[in-house]
């Protein structure tokens, strides 16, 4: 026997239109019943025919529950019709979700079965408006050719976004054997409990047209400050962070050089790009006096370049040095008398002279673009570090911030003599 019951509700729908509220509502539940066959314990024999030599018999019916109900992605839109703009401060950067699931089962074997989890969250996402500041587009000095750059300077005020995501994820079961042996003691109840909590943030910045920047910081937290015969259920101490198990986080900068304001050198487009990424770990719970957290952190450097080789031949007028063009002369002398031929194509362009010129240019213009890379990654590995993690994953140890900045964004210099001189 089975039923299976699934509902998805638009709350928002119930609510006037102009609130702009999203509220996707989940409903579902389900029971199934099996009967065996035979009997659990005397398998060769039926069911019916064992029900009264058994007294487990009544418990080998299989049943299994099933509830879930969640919420996602709740939040409240802006009104179309308005013509307000969304500010940092506006709750319509806020969307909320929240996803419950519960099974419980029970069979001949298992007298009661648990598995209970829940993920909730909360995201803010905004993203700026340029406010750029270009102070010497209305000069008439830098009018020239050549000065084109210092006219196209510019730098944005603003972040370009910023969000910040949080997720509460838990997971809870337990589990009791049936003793179907007459005589023998209850079985312990087993436990299993894996509450995290997770948080991240991220912000990107293009500082000009030219320079981008991306920031992002990942925090990875566990609840397991109790015992094993602590009574803690799901939902207790819901919001307690619990301590730091893992941080990462990554910079990402990257420059387009401004080869192409250049006339000589507009065929050429340039960029670099390096990224810097730190890692802390926490080791064992049980270990950790002694062999301490481990930290890491690397960088890799990008060099790129384009080159259009098209742009280049026409900018030194290589066409030219092999190929000539008929005169004007020649040129008009030739549509007259074409005009004159009967049936001549008077719409035909100018044809070039010297096959062997043509053939050389083609030759020498064979190549169209060209990319150049250059790649380089570093890295550095250090186990037993001491101290937590904080802002940008510095902490304060010993009266001094650790690890230095620049490790944290990649730096490569030799940083254990310092930490042994701190402690």
């Amino acid at each position: 026997k089975l039923y299976d019951v699934v509902s998805n509700i638009n709350v928002g729908k119930l609510l006037p239109k102009k609130w702009g509220v999203q509220l996707p509502l989940n409903y579902s539940i389900s029971e199934e019943f099996r009967d065996p066959k035979y009997d659990p314990q005397y398998q060769d024999v039926l069911f019916e025919d064992a029900k009264d030599v058994n007294p487990n018999s009544d418990k080998a019916r299989d049943y299994t529950k099933r509830r879930s109900i969640s919420l996602i992605n709740v939040r409240k839109n802006l009104d179309p019709t308005s013509e307000k703009k969304t500010r940092f401060y506006s709750i319509e950067n806020l969307s909320v979700s929240y996803a419950y699931n519960e099974t419980y089962h029970r069979d001949y074997n298992v007298e009661k079965f648990i598995d209970q989890n829940v993920r909730a969250s909360a995201n803010y996402n905004h993203s700026f408006e340029p406010k750029v500041i270009e102070p010497f587009k209305n000069w008439a000095a830098v009018n020239g050719k050549f000065l084109r750059f210092i006219k196209d300077f510019n730098v944005n005020l603003l972040p370009s976004s910023i969000s910040v995501n949080s997720n509460i994820i838990r997971r809870y079961n337990e589990q009791l054997s049936r003793s179907l042996v007459e005589g023998l003691p209850q079985l312990p109840t087993l436990k299993q409990r894996h509450f995290l909590f997770d948080w991240d943030y991220a912000v990107g910045y293009n500082l000009t047209n030219s320079l981008q920047f991306n920031f992002r910081a990942t925090n990875k937290h566990i609840y397991d400050d109790f015992t094993s015969t602590d009574e803690i259920a799901l939902f207790d101490n819901f919001f307690s962070m619990g301590r730091p198990d893992h941080y990462h986080q990554s910079l990402n900068g990257t420059y387009e050089f401004p080869l192409s304001k250049f006339p000589v050198l507009d065929f050429l487009n340039a960029d670099y790009t390096y990224t810097a990424d730190f890692d802390w770990q926490a080791s064992s719970q049980s270990f950790v006096d002694r062999v301490g957290n481990v930290i890491q952190n690397s960088n890799t450097h990008v060099l790129g370049m384009d080159m259009d080789f098209n742009k280049f031949y026409k900018a030194i007028g290589l066409e030219g040095l092999f190929i000539k063009k008929r005169t004007d002369d020649q040129t008009t002398t030739n549509s007259t008398a074409s005009q004159n031929t009967p049936g001549a194509n008077n719409n035909r362009p100018p044809k070039k002279s010297g096959k062997f010129g043509q053939g050389v240019y083609g030759v020498l213009s064979a190549i169209k673009t060209v990319r150049i890379n250059y790649t380089e990654n570093n890295g550095t590995f250090l186990p037993g570090y001491v101290p937590e993690i904080g802002f940008l994953g510095r902490d304060n140890y010993n009266g001094s911030m650790a690890p230095t900045l620049g490790f944290v964004f990649g730096s490569q210099i030799d940083i254990r003599q310092k930490a042994i001189e701190n402690g």
